[in-house]
């Protein structure tokens, strides 16, 4: 078996973060685990199984890590990652995978939102976010970015803060 648990992989193990666009609701929590569980616990790469586990944090996030020091994750493995969360979006209607054009990020009152990048940019006009606005970057690659607390950040300590930085300073 595969699935080990979230927290005994090394830091130097690979990363993807997924967000749903609405927070996972109780009812489909055991059908989700359900099938990450076993998606992770089958998960091959070449034929060999790769040491693999996933966390769904904050209701939103999913996390698909593998520590490949003895396999490295393949494209097709990949894809059948990408393929196993399409699977679970046309079970449950949450919009999971294709997500690269929304930002996610807290409010004033720590409330998770997701929005498009437009969105985004209007809310800075506005000044309704700013250089502080904790956002979440999806973009990080391995565990050790993810503990080292590079993934729940302030807009300026993110890629975020490049993208919509002129937004951001023309509200000051």
């Amino acid at each position: 078996m595969s699935l080990v648990e979230f927290d005994k992989l090394s830091d130097s193990s690979r990363l993807w973060i997924f967000g749903a666009t609405n927070t996972v609701g109780e009812k489909q929590k055991d059908f989700i685990k359900y099938s990450m569980q076993r998606f992770v616990e089958q998960w091959v790469s070449h034929k060999s199984e790769v040491t693999a586990s996933w966390q769904l944090k904050y209701n939103r996030f999913f996390f698909l890590a593998v520590d490949e020091s003895n396999t490295d994750v393949s494209g097709c493995s990949i894809d059948s990652m990408v393929h196993s969360l399409q699977q679970i979006e046309s079970e449950t209607g949450y919009d999971i995978v294709n997500n690269q054009s929304k930002v996610f990020y807290r409010d004033k009152n720590s409330e998770i939102h997701c929005v498009e990048r437009q969105e985004f940019k209007q809310l800075a006009e506005n000044a309704e976010i700013d250089e502080n606005t904790v956002v979440f970057n999806n973009t990080i690659q391995s565990l050790a970015e993810l503990r080292d607390g590079k993934w729940e950040v302030p807009m300026s300590g993110s890629w975020h803060g490049k993208v919509f930085k002129t937004t951001v300073q023309n509200t000051h």
